[in-house]
Parts: structure tokens; C-alpha cells; sequence
């Protein structure tokens, strides 16, 4: 389906012409007032790389309301802490929900279209964009139940009346996954439209359809996630269509990636799994053909916690859908690794991974604000591998989250700073070499970045296992600790650094270049990076043993008898010993 009125025409067969032409208003209007020019990026490079940030992860203790901007929140603290320690070692910032919320730390939103007042306003985001590009996140399946569209809906509103699905009897719905252990259905009294009833006598009415009047009643609303977020009713085109207005309003700010947050819940069909439908991805593809027409530079990333094999159905057939998708299989299996010294799976997993087409690339994360989920590693984990792996995170103190499969509670997601998870900073940074070797953009989070460690406080007072990984710091105590030689803070960041600088300045680690696996020792994740021209080895030990390789083994790989670790800038004549000694959690890029 080459046109947008023949995605039109498969969403809303029987209202085409209608949705469509709003649609052509919709955009012929944006164009007038947009001032972003259209222009075509080739891909992504080896420059790209993203942090993953709270809009309130650092403030300044002194943040104050009301100055001459009307407010100065927590991102002026942010972005300050960005220009020292993160320029020039990533270009690009995933701000997490900025909107007013009500719960889930943003994701259920309240108003799409304004900045929380304790955070800042649009003018703090803008700010930030003059040297960062802007990933925003598109929290497309829901919204919070306090926003003013659910109120209307609860209040009888005839406009809101379709924005989202309600049920007044009993429907079966045992084929939906369920991603959490909540139940699908909550129940809410709304205000329901129903016709006059007129006395005639003492015993008898008439009915008067042309007068209504409103009376409670309980209708059970569908929630995926919690009851405080509401799912919306893409039936209803006119849902779809407020929703391209407000990806366009994120267009107009400088977003130059948007994040479609739980993208493959869009579309609900009694009767089948709602997930992933075909008009869920069609509603994708729309999207896609839009931004191409008006800001042909911005790119879309799915949320997808999936297989990989449903993750990269994301891409589109044609690679007509997302740029980017989440590479979540990546994680566990890193902390399966170190957790066993060996990367056999993760080897096994890794040569798997196929380079999409130059449009669209893995988005490659080891940790972000959720947690470490498991659900992706179904099919290709066993049940036994996932437990073990479930108890090694419990014997780190750490938490874990479940859904509901059936009648039984299974662990979909284990809550652990990776710093812990892994037991120390020689560890997570071997890990973060790893995540940085893969072809794709990789995402960093905040609290990776600076060695963050397990907040037990935080998600103890919140109630919510995934807040411990979700401290938020004041700039001047994190600015002394991350300089505090030998602290672990230190060690981390200035770790990272190295890695980050080593990698942004290296043509090989563009997505854009072929990537092969390569099998030395079982202890040892290797990966080559090359073009036509040029050749990187990739040398991760992710043991506590040293590791001997064969130095004619590399100067085969590499065809070279020198090398440069890009890592630490040495120079090696590889002809000058027989055994390359790869010391417990090493790290090397040789080219």
C-alpha cells in the first residue's frame, strides 16, 4: 500500500474519503506553520549515540519558580550537567516523559502537548536542542486518567464517546496477552446518554428519543497496564488523527527521533492476542509516510518487547515502518554471560543479528530506565537458562517483576542496576565495550553512564521494583563524587568516556559497516567490524580467568602484523610474541 488514502482505506474502509481528506488538512496546515526544512539524512553513523535521561535526573538545589521565563526546573540542571560530561561523547538526548503526569514515572500522561512545571517548559527542551538532538517519547497506547479527554469521556461528552474502549456487560477476554498481572478491564462510572422518559400518568412514560438526559452507569474500560492508564480506541479515526497532530506538535519543538512507546498494543480485536495486529503496523506505516512528506529527517524508533523476530517485523516489510528498533534481547544475555564466564549464547545470539538496509539500524541497549526483560528471550533462552538467571539476580539483592501467563505469574522483567547486577566497574564497563562493538545506535542511560548503584530506598517508599534503577541526583553532589578519584562513580564514568571517545571517533563502528562473530574461545566475545578497506577486532574476556589466543589467529583476522587498541591508544607488533593475553574483563579494539 504505496498511498496514505490506501492505509486510510485499510483502517476505515467505510470512512475513507472523510478521514482522509482531514488528514491532507492536517498536514497542509503543519506545513504552513512549520519552520524545520525538509531534508534527507543518509542513515546513522558512528557519531550517533544516544543518553537515555529523566527530565529531572539532576537539579541544581537552588531550582527555582516563577523568573522572568515563567520557570526554571530541573532540565536547566540537566542540561548543564549534559554540556560538562556529556558533549562530545553523545550526540543526541531521549528525554523521558517531560508531560504533566500521574503516575509511572510519565508514561501516563496527562497532556501531551505541555512540559510538567516542575521540570521546566518548552523553551528548557529547546535549549537543550541547540546542542543535542532530541528523542522524545510518543506514549501512543494510552493516557493517563486524569487527563482532560478520559474526564470528558467519564462526563458524557458525545465527542469522547469512542475515544476509548468500554464494555457494560461481560466479554471474553482470555485470547489478550497481558503483559502485566492487572487486570484488563477496570471498572469506572460514566455518564451515560440515555432518552428522557416523560409522565404521562402515575404509572405510565413516554419516551422521548429527540431529549436525552445523563445517568451513571458502570462500564468496565480497557487498561493494559494499570488503571491509571487508559487505552484509546484507534477505531475511532478520530483518536488516530488527534494523535498525528500531537506527533507533529513534537516535530515542530525539534524532536529529531520519536520514540512509539507500547506501539504494538495500538490495535484491540476480540477475540486475538492484540498484539502486534496487522493494524497496529499499518498505523505505523502512516505515521512513517507522514513524517517523510513533512520532516523527512526525523526518525521513528518502536518500543517492541517482543522476540526478536517481532521486533524487527517493526521495521516493515518494505522497511516502510520504524528506522529503529530495540535490540532488547541484548541485556540478559549480557548478565548471562558474566554470570556464567562464558559467551557461548550470547555468541550464538550475536550471529544471528542481520544488518536491516541503510535506512534503519539496532537500537542497542544494556540497561535503560525499565528493567531487565526477559519476555524477548522466550524462544531462545530455555525455561531452566531464565531461572538460573532470575535466582543469580536475586542473589544480588536485586528485585523482579511478573505477568500474568494463564493462570500462573511468570518473571518478565528482573530490576537490577547492571553496575551490581555484573559485581563491580571492570565488569559493567567490559559489558559496555560489548554493547559498543554491535552494528546499530547504541543508548546509554544516565545512570550507566555515571556508575549508579542499586536504590533500595527509592523503590521501597515508591512501591515499584523498577525505581531501582531510577535515582535522580543533585548536580553538585554528583559533580564531586563522578571527580572523586577511585570512586566507583569515577571509575565508571571516566571508563565509559575512554570507550565512548574511542568509538565516535572510529568509521568502523558506523552502522552502516558489516559486522561477523567470530569464534576464539568460549570466554572470549569477538567481533570483527570492517569495510572494504579496514578491519576492527572486537576482544571481549568476560571472565575472571586470562584468556591466551594465538597471535596468528589475529594477524589472519586482521590480514595486518600491527594493530592499534583503540581503547587504550597502545601500538602492538603482533609478530613480537606468540600468546596475546586477554586479562579477566578486558577489554580491546584492535584495527
Amino acid at each position: 500500500m504505496d498511498t496514505m488514502r490506501e492505509k486510510i482505506a485499510f483502517l476505515y474502509p467505510k470512512q475513507t474519503g472523510e478521514v482522509y481528506q482531514k488528514l491532507r488538512q492536517i498536514l497542509d496546515d503543519f506545513k504552513k506553520i512549520s519552520k524545520r526544512t525538509k531534508s534527507f539524512v543518509q542513515g546513522f553513523s558512528e557519531k550517533d549515540v544516544v543518553l537515555i535521561c529523566y527530565p529531572d535526573h539532576v537539579s541544581e538545589a537552588n531550582y527555582h519558580f516563577n523568573n522572568d521565563r515563567g520557570c526554571n526546573g530541573t532540565l536547566g540542571g540537566l542540561h548543564k550537567f549534559l554540556k560538562k560530561y556529556a558533549k562530545g561523547l553523545i550526540n543526541k538526548v531521549h528525554l523521558l516523559p517531560f508531560y504533566p503526569y500521574s503516575s509511572d514515572d510519565g508514561f501516563s500522561v496527562i497532556d501531551y502537548c505541555q512540559v510538567k512545571k516542575e521540570f521546566g517548559n518548552w523553551e528548557d527542551i529547546r535549549e537543550i536542542g541547540n546542542d543535542f538532538g532530541l528523542m522524545f517519547d510518543f506514549v501512543v497506547n494510552h493516557v493517563s486518567s486524569k487527563s482532560e479527554w478520559f474526564k470528558k469521556f467519564l462526563a458524557g461528552d458525545p465527542k469522547y464517546k469512542d475515544y476509548f474502549i468500554a464494555f457494560d456487560k461481560k466479554v471474553d477476554t482470555s485470547s489478550v496477552y497481558r503483559p502485566r498481572t492487572n487486570s484488563l478491564l477496570t471498572p469506572f462510572k460514566m455518564m451515560d446518554p440515555v432518552a428522557a422518559k416523560t409522565a404521562v400518568s402515575d404509572k405510565t412514560y413516554a419516551v422521548d428519543e429527540n431529549v436525552t438526559t445523563k445517568k451513571p452507569r458502570r462500564f468496565n474500560v480497557w487498561t493494559t497496564f494499570s488503571e491509571d492508564q487508559i487505552d484509546l480506541n484507534y477505531k475511532n479515526p478520530e483518536v488516530l488523527l488527534e494523535m498525528i497532530k500531537i506527533l507533529l506538535f513534537y516535530v515542530s519543538q525539534g524532536a529529531s527521533i520519536i520514540r512509539l512507546d507500547a506501539v504494538r498494543y495500538l490495535w484491540k480485536e476480540l477475540g486475538t492476542s492484540c498484539v502486534d495486529l496487522s493494524q497496529s503496523h499499518m498505523i505505523v506505516k502512516l505515521l512513517r509516510q507522514i513524517l517523510q512528506e513533512v520532516a523527512s529527517e526525523v526518525r521513528l524508533i518502536s518500543e517492541v518487547k517482543g522476540s526478536l523476530d517481532k521486533a524487527l517485523s517493526y521495521f516493515g516489510d518494505g522497511y516502510d515502518e520504524t528506522h529503529l528498533v530495540y535490540n532488547f534481547q541484548l541485556p540478559a544475555l549480557l548478565l548471562q554471560a558474566f554470570f556464567k564466564g562464558e559467551a557461548t549464547e550470547l555468541t550464538k545470539w550475536a550471529r544471528s543479528l542481520k544488518t536491516a538496509s541503510s535506512q534503519t539500524a539496532f537500537f542497542n541497549v544494556a540497561a535503560t530506565h525499565d528493567g531487565i526483560g526477559l519476555t524477548p528471550l522466550k524462544g531462545f533462552m530455555s525455561n531452566e537458562e531464565i531461572t538460573k538467571l532470575v535466582n543469580y539476580v536475586l542473589e544480588k539483592k536485586g528485585l523482579v517483576n511478573y505477568h500474568s501467563v494463564g493462570e500462573k505469574l511468570e518473571p518478565y522483567e528482573l530490576n537490577i542496576v547492571y553496575l551490581d547486577a555484573l559485581g563491580g566497574a571492570k565488569q559493567f564497563l567490559a559489558s559496555q565495550a560489548i554493547q559498543l562493538s554491535l552494528a546499530g545506535v547504541p543508548g546509554i542511560y544516565f545512570n550507566s553512564l555515571i556508575g549508579a548503584e542499586n536504590w533500595y530506598e527509592g523503590a521501597e517508599k515508591l512501591g515499584n521494583n523498577r525505581v531501582i534503577n531510577r535515582e535522580k541526583f543533585n548536580y553538585d553532589k554528583l559533580a564531586k563524587e563522578l571527580e572523586s578519584k577511585g570512586s566507583i562513580k569515577n571509575q565508571v564514568y571516566f571508563g565509559f568516556q575512554k570507550l565512548l571517545r574511542a568509538r565516535i571517533n572510529e568509521p568502523l563502528f558506523s552502522p552502516l559497516t558489516g559486522q561477523k562473530i567470530v569464534n576464539l574461545n568460549s570466554k572470549i566475545f569477538a567481533l570483527l567490524r570492517f569495510n572494504e578497506k579496514e578491519k576492527l577486532l572486537a576482544l571481549i574476556n568476560v571472565s575472571s580467568q586470562n584468556v591466551e589466543i594465538e597471535t596468528d589467529t589475529i594477524v589472519k583476522i586482521l590480514e595486518k602484523k600491527k594493530a592499534k587498541d583503540l581503547i587504550s591508544g597502545q601500538e602492538m607488533n603482533l609478530e613480537s610474541k606468540n600468546r596475546f593475553i586477554i586479562y579477566p574483563y578486558q577489554s580491546f579494539w584492535l584495527k
